[in-house]
């Protein structure tokens, strides 16, 4: 068989396969901008779409670590509060926290005239021992408390911080020099609201002696009355003059107790 050249192979297919060759470049450049153009345009709407979702991811992380720090500062500040209350109340109130008044059982005149008994034996204990030449008061009974027979328990608080204003006031009064002791008078009570508290108020009670006796004795029982141990307790000399006394070193003064204590809200009746 007679060989076929390529040149004579050429020129006799050369139409169709510029033909077929020039349609395959066509296809072969129409695919590749299209194809890969629907392959930039679809990356390109994935980071678009990815791009929100990563930023807001990264705002929830970070106000995630923001909220938990915080949580933890206010978790250690209130701790820290509470201790600071704790602390102060049982340094100056008269009934520190934990403290609980004893459940009055028997007959409530009984039981406060026993209490008043303890009080004033201890007074002439301490003046029997120390030769101390000082009046006494006569001795309270209930009724000179004004105590209620059917007082709830919060009266009964406010009754024994009554009880350590009288016994801490005697004690003082007597071991600062006084020559004489009337009988005490109550002040009443003042109630104070706690900013931000709605479940305690403040108490404050007060009660009052009149004493006789030299200028050195009023300012002993002031300096005594910073310096009483078992919760906090103000003495101030409300008044000081030589009224109703031949003697003029014998001064005649008025002295106040007072003190504070918490007391726990109730809540009113049909109160939900």
């Amino acid at each position: 068989m007679k060989g076929i050249s390529f040149q004579q192979l050429w020129e006799e297919n050369k139409k169709f396969c510029l033909i077929v060759g020039g349609g395959l470049l066509i296809f072969l450049i129409l695919n590749s901008y299209f194809v890969s153009g629907s392959k930039s345009a679809a990356e390109k709407l994935n980071r678009e779409i990815k791009a929100p979702k990563k930023g807001l991811e990264s705002q929830v992380a970070s106000l995630h670590k923001l909220l938990r720090d915080r949580y933890n500062i206010e978790r250690n500040l209130g701790e820290d509060y509470k201790e600071v209350e704790l602390a102060l109340l049982k340094k100056f109130s008269m009934r520190p926290p934990g403290v609980k008044v004893p459940e009055v059982k028997k007959n409530v005149e009984i039981y406060y005239g026993e209490k008043l008994s303890q009080i004033w034996k201890g007074l002439s204990k301490k003046k029997s021992a120390f030769s101390l030449a000082c009046d006494l008061p006569q001795q309270l009974s209930p009724q000179d408390l004004e105590i209620e027979t059917n007082a709830s328990q919060l009266f009964h608080l406010s009754y024994h911080v009554e009880l350590e204003l009288i016994k801490r006031g005697l004690n003082i009064l007597l071991d600062s020099g006084m020559n004489k002791i009337e009988r005490f008078r109550s002040q009443g009570e003042e109630e104070y609201n706690i900013k931000n508290n709605e479940t305690h108020k403040i108490i404050y009670q007060k009660i009052s002696y009149t004493a006789y006796g030299p200028y050195e004795a009023f300012v002993k029982a002031l300096n005594l009355g910073q310096k009483t141990e078992g919760g906090f307790m103000q003495v101030h000399l409300r008044d000081l003059n030589s009224k109703g006394s031949k003697d003029s070193t014998r001064l005649r003064g008025v002295l106040e107790f007072s003190t504070f204590f918490l007391e726990e809200l109730q809540e009113e009746e049909g109160e939900l």
